[in-house]
């Protein structure tokens, strides 16, 4: 989930040392810059070296904020040139509104005009300079100091998806030097890559001085083990690829056992298994639904209340059964939607002539969902997490989505991940369920308090910008 989620952030020390770097930088510039053209002679009434130093001070610390926050609207990547560009965009549109700004409240006089744009522009140019010479440096420095050499055992389909993601990997320089195998590979892949048998792997990795093995064939305890000793007294690391089917693979947690020296692979593991991390998530849960419900939930209640009373008969709240943690069946709260029907567990649909029209508000809004704050504070729901769907859908989808049972090992969220990324209402086709439990999966494999609130923030932007699958 890096690409998706907080992976934009933070990636590595290095990333991090450079934005600092760089921000600072960016500040000495335009504080060499406006001295040199000598801003205080563009400021209006009765021009002082007081005020330009200040005006100087006041752009050199907006233009570090917004490089810091270019980084996180963008990235942190500096390696990727589009995010590169971007975030200099970015910075000089920042750069641009605070000049406006300053020629608006009067700081800089209107005669000045081009003197300011003069200004601007050099900046600028002075800027982007910097950071093409410091991409440019880092992406040099990286291909000359950052390179792996790499050998891979096994001309295996893991082998092949190994290379892939080494060669993918944009963060360090891996040279791929060649496979080897028991027999020499009849895939015309392998075939020009094949280096060598196993009995070769030594010598190879000596004379050609091999910073990385992987091992990716089945498992050999006793040449393993062998190849463990030749890797540690030689300095180079052994990585063993675990010897399991394609079709199984997905994200697994190993764990071992000190006590008897026994490693354990899990493929059901979600950081909400430890114990610590679900009373974090437990305990957040309790604060924020208790405080919706005390700041909001009178307000709601009664406004929300009133509307549907007024505008259909029946009950202000919609009780329906839905699945929970571990399949357990629970009451969930909602405000009533529909009119009065029989329907049971329909899904609804566009145009659906069952909903009321303040129904309509409400679940275009999400408001219809308040009501499971309630649920939160019982312990039935979380926050944050799959959605509970019908009962229905465990028959249904059981069988035919292996993972779909695997979304109910934590408590289900008023809202999640895949809602956030637009896979919410019905879902008509079974794709749309299949992307749906991907999403929930990839939440769970991934938690954290910060992405717990990641999402809580968009979901409440998504009450502004529903989308087209909200109804």
């Amino acid at each position: 989930m890096k690409k998706h989620l907080l992976g934009y952030l933070f990636t590595n020390n290095v990333v991090r040392l450079m934005l600092l770097v760089q921000a600072m930088c960016d500040a000495i510039i335009i504080i060499y810059i406006t001295n040199l053209v000598e801003l205080n002679k563009y400021v209006g009434i009765h021009p002082t070296l007081e005020i330009g130093a200040l005006i100087t001070w006041v752009v050199a610390s907006s233009w570090v904020m917004a490089t810091i926050l270019s980084f996180f609207i963008f990235g942190m990547s500096i390696i990727n040139k589009s995010i590169f560009f971007r975030q200099y965009i970015f910075s000089v549109v920042f750069y641009f509104l605070f000049f406006v700004m300053m020629v608006a409240v009067g700081s800089l006089t209107s005669q000045s005009i081009l003197q300011v744009v003069e200004l601007f522009g050099l900046t600028s140019l002075a800027i982007l300079t910097f950071r093409i010479v410091v991409f440019a440096g880092y992406k040099i420095y990286k291909y000359i100091f950052w390179k792996r050499r790499v050998i891979i055992i096994g001309c295996n389909e893991k082998g092949r998806l190994l290379e892939q993601s080494l060669l993918n990997d944009t963060s360090v320089l891996n040279i791929m030097l060649g496979y080897f195998d028991k027999a020499e590979p009849t895939d015309k892949y392998f075939m020009f890559k094949y280096a060598g048998s196993l009995d070769e792997v030594k010598d190879f990795a000596l004379n050609n001085k091999i910073d990385e093995i992987y091992y990716a064939l089945p498992n050999d305890p006793v040449y393993i083990r062998e190849l463990s000793e030749f890797a540690d007294s030689n300095f180079i690391f052994l990585g063993i690829i675990p010897d399991i089917h394609a079709q199984d693979r997905k994200k697994i947690h190993t764990r071992y056992l000190e006590d008897v020296d026994l490693p354990v692979i899990s493929f059901q593991y979600s950081p909400l298994q430890e114990q610590v991390n679900s009373y974090i998530k437990r305990a957040f849960d309790i604060v924020f639904s208790a405080a919706v419900l005390l700041v909001l939930g009178p307000v709601f209640l009664i406004v929300i209340g009133t509307a549907i009373k007024l505008t259909s008969p029946g009950p202000v709240f919609f009780l329906q059964k839905r699945p929970g943690k571990s399949n357990r069946v629970f009451t969930c709260y909602k405000f009533r939607t529909m009119r009065i029907n029989d329907c049971g567990e329909l899904q609804a649909s566009k145009n659906d002539a069952r909903i009321t029209k303040v129904g309509a508000f409400l679940r275009r809004t999400s408001l219809d969902e308040l009501p499971q704050f309630y649920n939160v504070l019982k312990g039935d729901m979380s926050i944050v997490g799959p959605r509970p769907n019908l009962i229905q859908h465990l028959s249904r989808y059981k069988n035919s989505m292996p993972d779909y049972n695997l979304r109910h090992i934590v408590t289900p969220g008023i809202t999640g991940f895949a809602q956030v990324m637009g896979y919410r209402g019905e879902t008509k086709e079974d794709s749309l369920m299949v992307k749906r439990v991907e999403l929930d999966m990839l939440y769970m494999q991934n938690w954290s308090l910060g992405m717990d609130l990641k999402i809580i923030i968009q979901t409440v932007f998504q009450i502004f910008r529903p989308g087209d699958k909200a109804y």
